[in-house]
């Protein structure tokens, strides 16, 4: 629910000589006393209040033009809205209206306008995108840039501030209000650093305009948000325009990914006729990458590889699981030098990076007799296969592979059974099990995830309640056995049927165990 608190001496004449900032034609208003105080904005009458502005605009489920007149009984002096269908000749010359066809689009300038543009005082601003690696990496970045000397903060799934003190989020990219109240706040903590995960819906909804991004980097692209989108070139489009934020400096994209390196071939061609740079990585060694890896090691306690810049070759090692971490801590490196930090800067900052809660986090402090459990927020067909992948690199060889998963309801329905055949190919045993229902029935969705199981092997075990699938697994699982407890990651909550309840995979982990411990000094 959002809602932007202005400065107490905010009067309508202030977000009128804002707009008029912005230059625009298309204007429609109606302001009957320019004097008069406005104590905040809301997008959502539920946090309106008397003397506030409302900002009505059309969203994937509700239209806030529909509750304009809610809105006026709120008290609202002021209505801002893309159409002046409420308005009609009974009331139209009682209301304090501005109309613009795309309010959307300027909303973000227009309150950047307002505070005098935040993200601008920044010494960088990184904004982040693609389907999956958009949290570590800008957790990595935060925590690189601090072993650096600076003041950084994150904005993303897991929350906004401090990687070790977030405060939580709606969204991975929240609402314009919020963003703009995100960057005014840094300013006010004196941050100089801040990197940004950019969501599609957010790029869609034009949640980020306005924000001066210095850095735009590209991760990859799979299968994800179709609900939404409905074709993966619609997805792609979303992703790509970021990359053509006027405030950029420089643009880092990951090659080994089809549209990663068809958006570096783009840019690359614009960067000789500007002042701007074109970066790109790559896991594997590539002829057009600047940075990229070889000589990669795996084992029970992280990784390492060698580093490839310039022609020259350089040591990293980092207590990270996953082949895709060190992709992230690739991207992470490229944009460090891309800001001009030195390499032997940028490896010593990456070497002191953790990893991120709910990403590949190892489970610490069980028991002797418990199994590795890993807890990663996969919940795409490639990003499961992924830490999968990971899991069996690191993993001894006695081991057997262990994954739990479950889909979430009123999401894509077609990954479902991608989900499970991704599983299948990687795991040695795979339990199915609730995710987040939602509105669905949860009997439903795993129906969806074996709709294409045919003949495959290993055959899944279907255990509904998530807490008896995690106990089944931990007492079924042998010391020297891996475990992937994916889907839900950070989450500390199961949403069903619209209410969130609280539940969390590491707390019932151990209590799992402290129940073992209780049993046997019986």
């Amino acid at each position: 629910m959002s809602r932007l608190d202005l400065h107490p001496m905010c009067t309508l004449a202030n977000l009128l000589a804002a707009w008029q900032e912005l230059g625009l034609t298309e204007t429609k208003l109606h302001i009957s006393q320019p004097e008069q105080g406005i104590s905040h904005l809301s997008l959502d009458t539920r946090t309106l209040q008397d003397g506030g502005a409302f900002i009505a605009l059309q969203g994937h489920h509700l239209d806030g033009h529909d509750f304009i007149a809610q809105s006026v009984q709120q008290g609202a002096a002021l209505i801002l809205c893309e159409n002046l269908s409420f308005v009609t000749s009974a009331h139209a010359k009682s209301i304090n209206y501005l109309c613009h066809p795309q309010l959307r689009h300027y909303l973000g300038p227009w309150i950047s306008q307002l505070l005098q543009h935040p993200s601008q005082k920044l010494t960088e601003c990184v904004g982040i995108t693609g389907t999956n690696g958009k949290s570590s990496i800008s957790h990595f970045l935060a925590q690189a840039w601090h072993a650096l000397g600076y003041k950084a903060y994150v904005c993303g799934t897991l929350g906004q501030g401090e990687p070790h003190t977030l405060t939580p989020n709606s969204h991975t990219t929240p609402d314009a209000l919020q963003v703009q109240a995100f960057f005014a706040h840094c300013q006010q903590q004196q941050v100089s650093h801040v990197a940004m995960e950019v969501s599609s819906h957010a790029l869609d909804q034009a949640r980020v305009a306005g924000v001066a991004f210095t850095s735009a980097l590209f991760t990859n692209l799979s299968r994800d948000h179709l609900d939404y989108h409905l074709s993966m070139q619609a997805y792609a489009q979303a992703k790509a325009r970021l990359f053509a934020y006027p405030s950029l400096r420089h643009r880092i994209f990951n090659l080994a990914d089809v549209q990663g390196y068809q958006l570096w071939q783009t840019y690359q061609a614009k960067e000789k006729r500007s002042q701007k740079s074109t970066w790109g990585y790559s896991l594997e060694v590539h002829p057009q990458a600047d940075i990229c890896a070889q000589a990669i090691g795996y084992t029970t306690q992280g990784l390492q590889a060698q580093v490839l810049y310039q022609g020259q070759s350089y040591p990293l090692h980092l207590k990270l699981f996953g082949r895709f971490n060190l992709e992230n801590a690739l991207a992470c490196l490229c944009v460090l030098l891309a800001e001009g930090t030195s390499i032997e800067c940028a490896l010593q900052a990456l070497t002191q990076i953790q990893g991120v809660h709910g990403r590949m986090q190892a489970l610490t402090a069980l028991p002797a007799q418990a199994p590795q459990v890993l807890i990663d927020y996969a919940h795409t067909p490639d990003a499961l296969q992924q830490a999968l992948k990971a899991v069996r690199l690191h993993a001894p060889a006695c081991a057997r592979i262990w994954c739990i998963f479950g889909c979430g309801g009123d999401r894509d329905k077609g990954k479902r059974p991608l989900m499970l055949q991704a599983a299948q190919n990687f795991a040695d045993q795979v339990v199915v099990t609730d995710d987040n229902p939602r509105f669905e029935d949860p009997q439903a969705i795993i129906a969806d995830i074996l709709a294409q199981q045919a003949q495959c092997q290993p055959v899944p075990l279907v255990i509904h309640e998530r807490a008896q699938a995690l106990a089944y697994v931990l007492d079924q699982a042998d010391p020297q056995d891996w475990v992937l407890v994916a889907g839900k990651g950070h989450e500390t909550y199961q949403e069903i049927s619209g209410v969130r309840y609280p539940y969390d995979d590491a707390q019932q982990i151990y209590a799992y165990y402290q129940q073992v411990a209780i049993h046997k000094s019986l």
